[in-house]
């Protein structure tokens, strides 16, 4: 009766991961114990889901591969694969030594995953280009603009470049030969002269949530120039 519980049992689990060679022959190599791993894997991305702080994908690169690595442990110990080239009695007793070790590594991939993605949402890179107002939009040579950015997350450093593009630009072409003078409002000696357009320049921050920012427009006689963000990041 138990064994027929077992067969039973192992039998949707079988077709779930696709086995099945394993469910015709009565799945005598899965197990219900299989499973935990997996179902661990599983919970720790569904953690690191609810951390996913956002941001470049490029900073995630090792985070995913942990997690790849690790399901695919996972469901290597739900397969019951058997050590290649050994004889069958040799190759079961081998795959029985192994899968604590399987196991063991799928949850501390899964677990260094998670950690890798709570660090990045307290430090990773964060876009927050969508946060900077610029006041006014046009000016002409020797205008300040004001470039305001509110609600920042808790950072150490701030990248941003802002774009110098020709108000009229059916009549004019300014925007090579202009340039911004940039700096924090509250500290002189942040200034960075003479930035083209879409040239980042950085800030340290100090987890302020609000940063206010002078740029300076160069442009030549008579050229009305529109100022915008082109892109603005926090990161540390």
């Amino acid at each position: 009766m138990v064994g027929k519980t077992r067969w039973f049992v192992n039998i949707p689990l079988s077709l779930v991961v696709g086995d099945v060679r394993e469910a015709s022959e009565g799945v005598k190599g899965l197990s219900i114990w299989n499973w935990p791993p997996f179902v661990v894997m599983a919970g720790l991305a569904g953690v690191a889901a609810y951390l996913f702080p956002g941001g470049p994908q490029s900073q995630f690169l090792w985070a995913y591969f942990a997690f790849a690595l690790a399901a695919g442990l996972a469901i290597l110990r739900i397969l019951g694969i058997p050590v290649a080239g050994a004889s069958p009695t040799g190759a079961v007793s081998g795959w029985r030594r192994l899968r604590p070790l399987i196991s063991l590594l799928s949850v501390a991939f899964a677990l260094a995953a998670v950690v890798r993605i709570d660090y990045l949402a307290d430090h990773g890179e964060v876009e927050v280009t969508g946060r900077v107002e610029v006041s006014p939009r046009d000016g002409r040579d020797g205008k300040e603009f004001t470039v305001t950015l509110k609600d920042l997350p808790p950072r150490e450093r701030l990248r941003i470049s802002l774009t110098i593009s020709d108000a009229r630009p059916a009549t004019q072409s300014c925007a090579p030969d202009s340039t911004l003078d940039i700096v924090l409002a509250d500290d002189a000696s942040t200034l960075d002269k003479k930035v083209p357009s879409g040239r980042p320049v950085g800030f340290q921050l100090n987890d302020r949530k609000q940063v206010v920012i002078l740029a300076t427009l160069t442009a030549p006689e008579g050229c009305l120039m529109s100022i915008s963000t082109g892109e603005a990041t926090v990161r540390g």
